[in-house]
């Protein structure tokens, strides 16, 4: 009997998870996998045996791709998962193996010591943006280029480190220019219906599971237009990425 009662239990996160399956965007449409997917090609347009430090890199979650370069990572590695148990935490947040830790903005290298600077999500949560941003225009080498991704706009997560929610192409067009970068290329990722979507599943993990599966239906309706052909990504995305060279 209590063994039908557990299984009776079971019976709506089942039935949720499978329908949550069906009412998302397929998996490549995601943020995480168009993201990782960008990211992959940048870094696979970087030379062999170049040199690429990544900037604020955690758990070194794009090391991987970096098998044909000289790899250094850099963090600051004060958060530790659980942050101040406010917004989105990791829960657990691995940063043991960090090779320089220091501040974004005051990097102990010299000049001109890396061919590429990969910083990916990290810049919501830095308290003066601008400044890391001449910090890695000063430890690229000239013609060297940097990987920059970063939200347009986030929920409060990793606090109390998170210090804006994202950040307008024109934000680097303006700051890229003023710093000294020589050319840039500016790209979003997602639109205004798959940005909605992920904040609306914030809102439905609050609610019980019979007034989910209720949202999860409406979620199928962004779904059509979050793979339509149309310029919402002018009003909100995922994000803009930043392919620049020094």
């Amino acid at each position: 009997m209590k063994n039908i009662k557990k299984s009776i239990k079971k019976i709506p996160s089942i039935i949720e998870a499978r329908i949550s399956n069906y009412l998302d965007l397929p998996y490549e449409q995601r943020h995480d996998a168009l993201l990782e997917k960008w990211v992959k090609e940048q870094i696979r347009r970087i030379p062999t045996g170049d040199s690429i430090i990544d900037l604020g890199a955690g758990e070194q979650k794009y090391r991987k791709y970096c098998a044909h370069l000289e790899y250094t990572s850099q963090d600051f590695c004060q958060y530790d998962g659980k942050g101040d148990g406010t917004g989105l935490q990791m829960g657990e947040w691995d940063v043991s193996k960090i090779d320089i830790i220091s501040d974004i903005a005051d990097v102990p290298v010299d000049d001109a010591s890396f061919d590429a600077v990969l910083c990916t999500e990290v810049f919501e949560h830095i308290p003066d943006p601008v400044k890391a941003l001449s910090e890695i225009y000063r430890i690229l080498k000239p013609g060297g280029v940097l990987i920059l991704t970063a939200p347009f706009l986030s929920e409060t997560h990793f606090a109390p480190y998170h210090f804006c929610c994202g950040f307008d192409k024109y934000w680097y067009e303006y700051h890229l220019n003023g710093i000294g970068f020589d050319h840039f290329e500016i790209s979003h990722y997602g639109n205004l219906y798959s940005n909605f979507m992920d904040s609306l599943s914030i809102v439905l993990s609050e609610m019980n599971w019979r007034d989910r599966l209720f949202g999860m239906f409406f979620r199928k309706k962004l779904v059509k237009y979050a793979l339509g052909d149309n310029n919402s990504y002018e009003i909100s995305c995922y994000g803009w990425n930043v392919y620049a060279t020094k």
